[in-house]
């Protein structure tokens, strides 16, 4: 999803454990700093299902899915931008 809408990966490295490296130790940049036609609440979903802590991401497929129709139909999304602590 997030390549999709950014129009690139979230990570790419100078080679395959380079881009593993930044998987582990970086945040994906915002989607909505690459494209700003990006709806809010959809970089809500995209970040959350990025989450490194799977605490804070979907607990499942379904849920990812639930939120996407949710979105889609354009009803509240149940995901929430987590802030700096």
């Amino acid at each position: 999803m997030y390549e999709v809408l950014c129009g690139k990966p979230p990570f790419r490295g100078r080679d395959h454990q380079d881009t593993l490296s930044q998987i582990i130790e970086r945040d994906p940049e915002e989607p909505r700093r690459l494209n700003a036609r990006i709806p809010k609440q959809l970089e809500t979903i995209v970040l959350k299902a990025m989450e490194k802590d799977r605490d804070k991401r979907y607990r499942s497929a379904g849920e990812l899915a639930k939120d996407l129709r949710r979105f889609a139909d354009g009803a509240a999304i149940q995901a929430r931008r987590i802030g700096p602590v």
